[in-house]
């Protein structure tokens, strides 16, 4: 189901040739996001859609991206079958939100932000997925527009039960850091060389299996808690490079804490 409330995910949005869906989740994205807007440049008629997306539903998470879709609409697209999320960038009300969601439709609201002053309409909706779109009067999303991201962090910090989707152009490295998106952040390119080589150098001496026990590690743990990433870490080096004695001892230290 998307959004995963438990990792980190990517939706691409806007795709206008229904061959795009599969080429942008072979390279690794979370979801798609069909406009169903006819007003949209990116629009997609929801017939054209559902002709040509049932085998891609099949096995990704497609997202209907709308904007106050009346109920005819509404209708059409649940009833289609083909999207595991509805995403709504109108003018729908909370009142709105819950009758859908009471229709067994997962929601994502989209709301613009301007600055902290509009953060109190996060918690007057009751899904739980909230889309954070760059404040452009007189559009409903879509512009490219530069998010202040720094805001992204306040509202986390404010609904912590929210799970807070981004949107709104491009972010650097630093800003991906800050938000929790990347684990480390270099200025330069010399300075992301020297980081990568240091790591190949690590894994290098860490035996033919330390990049499988490395990848291992990456995919049991969230990123979330530092303490269990080095419990387990040590753990799985234990593995790779020591004796069963030494694993044993290693072991019992960690249950000691």
């Amino acid at each position: 189901m998307f959004p995963d409330p438990h990792r980190h995910s990517v939706k691409i949005c806007g795709i206008t040739h229904p061959a795009q869906a599969a080429e942008i989740f072979a390279l690794g994205a979370d979801a798609v996001g069909i406009n169903l807007w006819p007003q949209s440049k990116r629009h997609m008629p929801l017939s054209a859609a559902t002709e040509s997306l049932q085998d891609i539903a099949a096995k990704h998470a497609l997202v209907a991206v709308l904007v106050n879709p009346d109920d005819a609409l509404l209708d059409a697209v649940i009833s289609s079958g083909l999207f595991q999320a509805l995403q709504l960038h109108g003018d729908e009300t909370p009142q709105a939100v819950e009758r859908l969601m009471k229709r067994g439709v997962n929601v994502i609201k989209a709301l613009q932000v301007r600055d902290a002053a509009s953060f109190p309409q996060i918690g007057e909706f009751p899904c739980t997925a909230i889309l954070l779109d760059a404040y452009n009067p007189g559009t409903y999303g879509g512009g490219g527009h530069a998010f202040p991201w720094e805001l992204a962090v306040r509202a986390r910090e404010m609904f912590p039960d929210k799970h807070i989707l981004l949107s709104g152009g491009l972010m650097s490295g630093q800003q991906a850091f800050d938000l929790g998106i990347v684990n480390q952040c270099v200025p330069t390119r010399d300075d992301l060389d020297k980081a990568v080589n240091d790591a190949a150098a690590r894994l290098a001496t860490g035996g033919p299996n330390a990049l499988r026990a490395t990848k291992a590690l990456l995919n049991e743990l969230d990123g979330s808690l530092n303490e269990q990433i080095g419990k387990r870490a040590a753990e799985l080096s234990a593995k790779v490079l020591a004796t069963p004695e030494a694993q044993d001892m290693l072991r019992s230290k960690l249950a000691k804490g």
